[in-house]
């Protein structure tokens, strides 16, 4: 298998950084959260905005997103803004894993999920089954299961 990263993301950002916290752990590698890494680098968005524009600052983001690309045995965590910026770039050197809840269960569980993700719900699902190379499907929002799943998956594709 040439592609050494794995990459985790869906609607859930913090449901995302903790499978793949999980599934670092499980698979002993290292787990590296992009939002957190850009935040990390681009401490002051707002000064870097005002001083150098908006333009300047999504190069930096790219920037920090495509030293990620260039680690080893990691696995990324990705909300869906992020993953929805730089999905072309992450293409080319990740497996890519898709954390996909029903409409059903997006539509129960208004306490998890935002105003935004539920009106958003199916042009996004859509865009992520389109741009992610594998979907695990979950019928509620367990780590282990998603954890779990995942190694499964990437056994069949290892054989």
């Amino acid at each position: 298998m040439e592609k050494s990263l794995i990459l985790i993301t869906g609607l859930l950002r913090n449901f995302n950084k903790e499978v793949a916290s999980l599934l670092s752990d499980k698979l002993d590698i290292y787990h590296l959260d992009i939002p957190d890494l850009i935040e990390y680098e681009l401490a002051d968005r707002d000064n870097i905005i005002e001083k150098c524009g908006i333009e300047y600052l999504n190069k930096l983001e790219k920037n920090a997103v495509t030293s990620a690309l260039s680690y080893e045995n990691t696995v990324l965590s990705f909300d869906f803004e992020t993953f929805v910026n730089y999905s072309e770039i992450c293409s080319k050197n990740t497996i890519s894993f898709y954390l996909c809840f029903s409409k059903d269960y997006v539509e129960d569980k208004k306490n998890m999920f935002n105003t935004i993700n539920r009106i958003a719900y199916i042009d996004r699902d859509n865009f992520l089954r389109q741009k992610c190379e594998y979907v695990i499907f979950l019928n509620k929002k367990n780590k282990t299961t998603a954890v779990n799943e995942i190694i499964k998956k990437l056994k069949e594709i290892l054989l």
